[in-house]
């Protein structure tokens, strides 16, 4: 796993941050309940101890971070 302190703007990626629900090793659904884009170790630890007091953790949901390359990033469509 590569640690990265500081990024550069093309390197930029979009962050999300859920409450993941799990039935054994399977999600089962996620829910957003943050978004950023990610520029240092620091700053996310900083988002991610600020939503644990905004947003607990619900009993059985796990925290998942993923970006926007992941399956399970929230998108919608834009109407036209």
């Amino acid at each position: 796993m590569r640690v990265i302190e500081k990024i550069t703007d093309s390197e930029k990626k979009l962050l999300q941050v859920h409450h993941e629900f799990k039935d054994g090793v399977v999600t089962v659904r996620t829910e957003m309940i943050a978004q950023t884009v990610f520029t240092t170790q620091d700053a996310l630890r900083e988002l991610i101890a600020e939503l644990k007091i905004s947003n607990p953790l619900p009993d059985s949901a796990q925290w998942m971070i993923c970006n926007e390359d992941s399956e399970y990033f929230a998108m919608t469509e834009l109407k036209k």
